[in-house]
């Protein structure tokens, strides 16, 4: 018998890398390429043949490439590869936003503060230019759009020194850099108690040898819960302050400005805990206390696209897209100008309340209403919160979602050969996010009637006293909602082994592990 001979191998590949097994830096390697193709495709022209490029050729890999990176086994640890997948999971989501359903330069833009306070709309550089260049990086870093026209909400605390346009370089890099390194030995301690400590069966997770959620005490189920949160805020601070020393430290030695190398553009991922005790109350939490980094996608796709585009839902809060002339902007800086692509555009920052806030508390203005249009008003704002919270319900579901397929991909990584994963398997943390939309009804429900109470008992204005009690009240029910409910999310991420060292895991070394427990390796 003869053997069929072998195709020959094209000419470009004698080019090509010699196959080798795979590595975490193919992993790594997926990533970068997936993020620069999104970076030029952000720099051609927005035309309708250069938008079919991006939809049809561009995205698509960037998608493949993400998703590789995301379900990829190789990773150093669990918590890694589940913060991975929700990153490349925000990326493909951000992919889609800006090269397809909204594009980038019809949308979005930079704004610069004037000194009468107004603001100016930044023209968009040339395609093909380098200026275009640095305006597609810094629109991709730019996740809560601080200097864009889609920045999120922030706390009083994140706009003064040394986070304003006028601090200096060297004051933000040394309180940023104590932050890191208070952030590091706190996180270290946390570690070694997860891995250590009384609790270590519980944040393995493994079934059957973890105990239940429902087992524990209040003290552990409330230390169990603190530990969780800690090592979530700092999967992302770790990330986003080491981020902005390094740019920022750059931006001084280059002479750059803008908001991916200037103090101002890194304000605190979290508000701080006085500012939840002045102003107490869910919806605070989810619009100011809490990062904002992927308000604009969920805003885009949950509240924009699925509510108000696919469901027919009434439009309210910011818009996807600049409003037309003459619009009050919502929450966000819109331009107010004739011309929305006139690169002098004066905008301002008024407006209604932002989609952050995602269910309005404050009662609809109005200079004279009549008597017959009471019941008119009554019924439009009984329509307006039926609306603004089935939109509510669809941002958290969406945010539960993103959590959870990293959950997915992450049972995957540690399903033995043969065994089947299932989505439900999956699905830990999405009804910590869905009750939180009905927790913010009830609140929101009790402050306006606590308010039409306090109007008739105090028209002169609420004494001190009552204030106190009011933030007292609304300070510890905000605590134990959370607190409460957490359990969704601790036995969601500690059930998917999020926290489980891997047999193909190395031991980190610990500082406290050792001082406190004698095991310098976790």
């Amino acid at each position: 018998m003869s053997s069929t001979p072998s195709p020959p191998l094209p000419w470009f590949f004698a080019f090509l890398p010699t196959p080798h097994p795979q590595t975490n830096n193919d992993g790594v390697i997926a990533l970068l390429v997936a993020l620069h193709l999104c970076i030029a495709a952000l720099i051609t022209p927005c035309t309708p043949g250069w938008k079919l490029f991006r939809a049809g050729i561009i995205v698509p890999v960037a998608m493949y490439l993400y998703w590789y990176c995301a379900w990829s086994a190789l990773k150093p640890n669990h918590e890694e590869h589940w913060g991975v997948a929700a990153g490349c999971c925000w990326s493909i989501v951000r992919a889609l936003e800006l090269l397809v359903l909204y594009p980038a330069e019809e949308n979005v833009y930079r704004v610069t503060p004037q000194a009468d306070g107004d603001f100016v709309r930044e023209p968009i550089p040339p395609p093909w230019t380098k200026a275009k260049l640095y305006w597609a990086y810094s629109l991709w870093w730019s996740n809560r759009g601080i200097g864009w026209n889609y920045s999120c909400t922030l706390p009083p605390s994140s706009t003064r020194h040394p986070f304003s346009r006028t601090s200096s370089r060297k004051a933000f890099l040394l309180n940023r850099g104590r932050h890191y390194i208070l952030w590091i030995a706190f996180v270290d301690l946390v570690r070694a108690y997860m891995a250590l400590g009384p609790g270590a069966a519980f944040f393995d997770g493994r079934p059957g040898v973890a105990p239940s959620y429902d087992s524990l005490s209040m003290v552990e189920k409330a230390v169990y819960s603190l530990c969780v949160c800690v090592r979530i805020m700092w999967s992302i601070e770790k990330t986003f302050t080491g981020g902005s020393l390094l740019l920022v430290a750059m931006g001084g030695v280059l002479g750059w400005e803008g908001e991916m190398w200037s103090p101002w553009g890194y304000p605190p991922l979290f508000g701080s805990i006085q500012e939840l005790w002045l102003h107490p109350g869910l919806a605070t939490v989810w619009s100011r206390t809490w990062h904002q980094l992927y308000r604009r996608w969920l805003y885009v796709f949950g509240w924009l696209t699925i509510g108000e585009k696919l469901l027919g839902l009434p439009h309210s809060g910011q818009s996807a897209r600049p409003p037309p002339p003459h619009v009050t902007p919502s929450g966000a800086i819109t331009p107010t100008g004739e011309n929305a692509d006139s690169s002098s555009s004066k905008v301002n920052s008024a407006g209604r309340a932002s989609p952050t806030h995602l269910l309005p508390t404050d009662p609809l203005s109005s200079s004279k209403i009549s008597k017959s249009s009471v019941g008119t008003r009554s019924s439009n704002r009984s329509t307006a919160m039926l609306s603004n919270f089935i939109k509510s319900l669809i941002v958290f579901a969406l945010c539960g979602w993103m959590h959870d397929q990293a959950s997915y991909a992450l049972l995957h990584r540690i399903a033995s050969p043969g065994d089947k994963v299932n989505w439900v398997d999956a699905l830990g943390t999405i009804p910590f996010f869905v009750a939180q939309p009905f927790a913010i009804a009830v609140e929101t429900f009790i402050k306006r009637q606590w308010r039409k109470v306090k109007s008739r008992q105090y028209p002169g204005g609420t004494p001190d006293w009552l204030v106190f009690w009011e933030r007292l009240v609304g300070f510890a029910a905000t605590w134990w909602w959370l607190g409460w409910s957490a359990r969704w999310f601790v036995v969601g991420l500690t059930r998917a082994g999020v926290w489980r060292m891997g047999e193909d895991e190395l031991p980190s070394w610990t500082l406290f592990g050792g001082l406190i427990w004698g095991k310098w390796e976790v």
